[in-house]
C-alpha cells in the first residue's frame, strides 16, 4: 500500500521526466501534486477530519491547515510553505484547465524548483 510520501516522490519523479521530455503542462501538474501529497500526508498524520468524510483535504483547504499549525515548522517556514503551495496551485490550474495559458520550459523549471524547496522544508517533519 502506498503512502502519501510515496505518492509525492512518484509525482516529483514524473514531473522531472515530463520536463525533460518537453511536456511542460504535465510537469507543472505533477510538481504541484507532489507538494499536495507531502502536505496532505502531514495533515492526515495529525488526525485532522475532512469534509464529506474524505480521507484527504480539499485543495483549497490545505493552505489554511498549514497555517493552522497542523504542520509543525517555524512560522517563517509555515508562510513559505503556504506561498509556495499557492503559487504551484495557481500555475497547475493554468497547466490543467487553461489551454491558452502559456506554460513553457521556464514555468516548468520554476515549478520543479518550488516543489523541491517545499519538499525540503516538509522533510524536516520526518
Amino acid at each position: 500500500m502506498a503512502t502519501w510520501d510515496d505518492l509525492s516522490a512518484e509525482a516529483l519523479r514524473a514531473a522531472k521526466a515530463l520536463e525533460k521530455a518537453g511536456c511542460y503542462r504535465g510537469c507543472v501538474s505533477r510538481a504541484y501534486y507532489s507538494v499536495y501529497c507531502a502536505a496532505a500526508g502531514r495533515v492526515v498524520g495529525k488526525g485532522v477530519k475532512f469534509r464529506h468524510g474524505w480521507q484527504n483535504p480539499a485543495h483549497e483547504q490545505l493552505p489554511g491547515l498549514i497555517r493552522g499549525r497542523f504542520v509543525t515548522v517555524s512560522e517563517t517556514d509555515r508562510w513559505e510553505l503556504v506561498k509556495t503551495l499557492r503559487r504551484l496551485r495557481f500555475v497547475r490550474t493554468d497547466a490543467d484547465y487553461r489551454p491558452r495559458a502559456s506554460v513553457d520550459e521556464t514555468l516548468a523549471r520554476n515549478a520543479l524548483r518550488d516543489a523541491s524547496y517545499f519538499l525540503k522544508i516538509i522533510e524536516r517533519l520526518l
